[in-house]
């Protein structure tokens, strides 16, 4: 019995790895996020576990200490971790039909926005003057121009900005409703200052630990994700309808 319980772990599948790392797209409840990507996930292999990141820095850490077989990540972070991981992109996530979002630049009530120099902005991602440039550029504004409070979620942005933290917040339509569902003294007074040019979804990537049989199962599970209550339950949570193909997004992008 001693020799049999010793073994069984040693004789174990290795956990498969599914990172998710995209604050702009980031469920607000990241225990809810993994709880219901796992129940999905483990239908299609009971090795594989979905893992949330807030911050890049603890993605780092977990790229290092136990690579991944996938990732779902921004296009910027595809672009930093190919060569690195080896990705594979399999597929994109739509909303309303669109795989792309636009961000909402909201300010309080009484706020001069006449010129937005010397204010100060919460947002999930303006750390970096790439970042900022890709949202905010198109108003002629520099990083330097802008005092950014960097937060994990759209909450903290607009809870930042209605209790007089900051004067602007950078945050998604949806979380604005959400905002009002649960709080709605908070979501009061809000003025729309501009909106972002559009920002991709995420994007399903396999890495190249990823077993080619694995990968197959994963990216089909993941098409018929709305096939499954455990699917469908992990779509409403990340507020998207259905996952396509990059050639099916070409496709559509040519209809339209």
């Amino acid at each position: 019995l001693a020799i049999m319980l010793i073994a069984g772990p040693a004789d174990a599948a290795p956990t498969q790895w599914i990172f998710h790392f995209h604050p702009d797209t980031a469920p607000v409840r990241a225990e809810r996020f993994k709880a219901a990507a796992d129940a999905f996930v483990q239908r299609i292999d009971p090795n594989l576990r979905v893992q949330p990141f807030r911050h890049e820095r603890d993605l780092l850490r977990a790229l290092r200490d136990k690579p991944p077989a996938f990732v779902i990540l921004g296009p910027r972070h595809i672009r930093r971790y190919r060569t690195r991981l080896g990705l594979l992109p399999l597929l994109v996530p739509v909303r309303h039909g669109r795989t792309a979002f636009k961000k909402r630049l909201l300010a309080r009530e009484g706020v001069d926005t006449r010129t937005l120099k010397g204010l100060s902005v919460a947002a999930t991602s303006l750390r970096t003057g790439a970042e900022f440039t890709a949202q905010l550029g198109h108003l002629k504004l520099e990083r330097e121009d802008l005092s950014v409070m960097s937060v994990s979620k759209d909450a903290d942005a607009l809870l930042a900005l209605a209790l007089h933290r900051v004067e602007l917040a950078l945050v998604r339509p949806e979380s604005v409703e959400r905002m009002r569902q649960l709080h709605q003294s908070a979501a009061r007074g809000l003025v729309l200052v501009d909106t972002t040019p559009p920002m991709p979804h995420p994007v399903l990537c396999a890495t190249r630990r990823a077993d080619p049989a694995l990968v197959k199962r994963v990216a089909a599970a993941f098409r018929d994700v709305a096939e499954s209550a455990s699917g469908r339950r992990l779509m409403r949570i990340l507020v998207f309808d259905r996952w396509i193909t990059p050639e099916d997004q070409t496709g559509e992008r040519r209809q339209r």
